[in-house]
């Protein structure tokens, strides 16, 4: 019995680890229609691109918390937590910038007649340096822990790399590579299955001060068979703010229209973003607090 459930397991890790992630994280960036590689200008940066953390003002730090409130046993990421600092320009690395970073994933797996809970925490820590001339680097070093219907399955560390580079102030060009080292789930007695390496990279574009434009790429060498884009805006009135996009342009797995709202007061801010179409109306909201 336990053999035939851990091959199940596997079997499902296989097919959930060949599609796009249904959600990925954030309020304010899925808000954006999930393009946010090119700008990374907050705390969400530790997902979508750590080499943004440079961007936060020096010796300022921000948190930020995700909480999906609807669909939880539909979407993929149900809570996302994660903190940045940069260092004080007068310190003794001006140039660098971390992170820490967790997330709560529980994905509904269908084989067959069985159906499958994969629960995922994912805690990972975020380094971004600062070139000046070439650019950013930015790199996570991701841990896994993961078990399914009882039974702990093991899987390696691994390694996202980054980079943001400033056109203009007008432009920036982002890049990410997820699990760049492929990382291997595996059980005793079984073959290891192998995490897809995923590339990508995003633009963002500001015509005004107040408005960006934001374009990404997803598997854009389609190793996963999913390559699609993803395109979305901000608009900035005042303290507020209002979002919209469109996650999965082309996707074979889950796509739709986004749109989020945003309010901050202070040195706080809450986001909120319902995603459409194959998404089914999820609502996700975001606490994010800077610190200086």
């Amino acid at each position: 019995m336990r053999t035939g459930m851990i091959l199940i397991i596997l079997l499902a890790i296989t097919v959930c680890c060949a599609r796009a992630t249904f959600g990925c994280v954030g309020a304010r960036p899925l808000a954006m229609g999930g393009a946010f590689i090119g700008l990374a200008d907050d705390a969400n940066a530790t997902y979508w691109n750590p080499a943004g953390l440079i961007q936060m003002p020096a010796g300022a730090g921000q948190v930020t918390w995700m909480h999906t409130s609807s669909n939880r046993d539909e979407i993929n990421y149900q809570d996302f937590g994660a903190m940045g600092m940069r260092f004080d320009g007068n310190g003794l690395a001006p140039n660098f910038a971390f992170g820490a970073s967790y997330v709560d994933q529980k994905t509904l797996m269908s084989l067959g007649n069985n159906n499958v809970i994969d629960d995922e925490k994912w805690y990972w820590a975020s380094f971004a340096y600062d070139t000046s001339k070439y650019g950013v680097l930015g790199l996570n070093i991701k841990q896994i822990d993961d078990k399914a219907v009882g039974y702990h399955l093991d899987t390696d560390f691994s390694f996202d790399l980054s980079y943001l580079y400033k056109v203009s102030d007008k432009i920036s060009l982002g890049a990410l590579v997820q699990d760049v080292n492929e990382p291997k789930t595996t059980s005793a007695g079984f073959s290891p299955i192998t995490h897809i390496r995923n590339w990508r990279g995003g633009i963002a574009y500001h015509p005004a001060s107040n408005l960006v434009l934001t374009l990404d790429g997803y598997d854009l060498t389609n190793d996963a068979g999913d390559q699609s884009a993803r395109v979305g805006g901000e608009y900035i009135y005042n303290n507020y703010a209002i979002r919209a996009g469109y996650l999965g342009i082309g996707a074979h797995s889950s796509n739709g229209f986004t749109f989020g709202l945003g309010v901050k007061k202070g040195s706080t801010a809450i986001d909120a973003v319902m995603l459409m179409g194959d998404f089914d109306n999820t609502i996700m909201l975001s606490a994010n607090f800077t610190m200086r």
